[in-house]
Parts: structure tokens; sequence; C-alpha cells
């Protein structure tokens, strides 16, 4: 989900742009207000003062304004950044273990459940990794096993001992030359 799909910055960048407009508006009509005291001033007063005078309101309008806009800007940016997808990995959050270690700030932040990535996304890498060949059939057995005991699936616990049973290095070349093949038919297939 985009940052540009939630409600929240989508408000908060609609109420940005609009204290932009209004900012725009009261110059506009500030600097006509100047220029109308200006032309209708006694011939003794001095312009300055004219000028001030007839400015002072939209001076005043436009801080506030101008103090809500850097407002909404600052929380729009937070809100965005926030909803914005993060690169989920193992090794980022591995790393952001270890700075949450050290770090008591970065404990309160979370970083590590930010960036670990899914069940979902670790199946779908793991798939990916054997589709593309980069390990073997017993090696993705293998890690599927440990996914799905690390997720605490009830269907798959128990059942690793068995096929640790079954399946050997020995075995791991057959299932190899077994592997290649199945993946170079997927791919064929694919195409």
């Amino acid at each position: 989900m985009g940052p540009l799909r939630d409600r929240t910055v989508t408000l908060l960048l609609a109420g940005f742009l609009t204290s932009l407009v209004v900012i725009v508006g009261l110059t506009a009509f500030g600097l006509l207000a100047v220029a109308a005291a200006l032309a209708s001033a006694a011939s003794g007063a001095s312009p300055l003062f004219v000028a001030v005078e007839a400015a002072a309101p939209f001076v005043a309008g436009l801080m506030l304004v101008g103090v809500l806009s850097v407002a909404l800007f600052v929380a729009t940016t937070v809100a965005a950044v926030r909803r914005a997808s993060m690169p989920r990995s193992q090794r980022l959050a591995r790393v952001a273990r270890l700075v949450e270690r050290v770090s008591e700030d970065a404990r309160e932040f979370g970083l590590a459940e930010r960036f670990e990535p899914t069940h979902k996304e670790r199946l779908a890498d793991l798939k990916r990794a054997y589709v593309e060949g980069e390990m073997t059939e017993w090696e993705y057995e293998r890690r599927l096993e440990t996914l799905l005991v690390e997720e605490g699936d009830p269907d798959e616990r128990g059942v690793g001992d068995e096929r640790r049973r079954r399946s050997s290095p020995k075995r791991g070349r057959e299932s190899r030359k077994r592997g290649r093949e199945s993946r170079n038919f997927d791919r064929e297939f694919e195409r």
C-alpha cells in the first residue's frame, strides 16, 4: 500500500496544499489592499505608514497560515514515511537487532520488526531461489521445513524428522539431477 493511498496522508496533503493556496490568496489581497491604500492616501500622509497600516492584518494572517502550513508539511512527511513500504530482509533485520541490543532508543523504535520479512515473503523468496536453481531439492525441503516449523504450522510438525531420515546427501545428488530437470521443465512451461 503506497503512502498516498492512505487516508491520513491524503488528508494531510490536501490540508497542506490548501494552506499554500490560502497563502497565495492572502498575499494577493494584501498587495491589492496596500496598492488601494497608497492610491487613496491623503497628500500629507507618509506612504510607508499607509502601506504598513494596510498590510498589517494580511501579514498577521500570513504568519498564522504559514505556521499551519509548515506543521501540515511536517505531519504529511512523517505520515508518508511511516507508511512507505520498507525493504524487508533477514540481513537488515539481523543488523537492526544488533543495533537494538546496543541502543535503547533503537529498541523503542522497533526497527527489527519493521525489517523482518513476513512468512509469505520468506516462502516466496525460498520458492524463487529453488526455481532459479540456487539450491537443490534437498536444501529446498530442509529450508521449507525450517520455515514451517518457525511459523508453527501444526500440520508440518514432526514431518521433518521423517523427511530427514529419508533424504541424505547421497540421495541429494540424485534429487539435484531430478530438480534440475524439473526446473528446466518449469522454465519451458512458463515461456
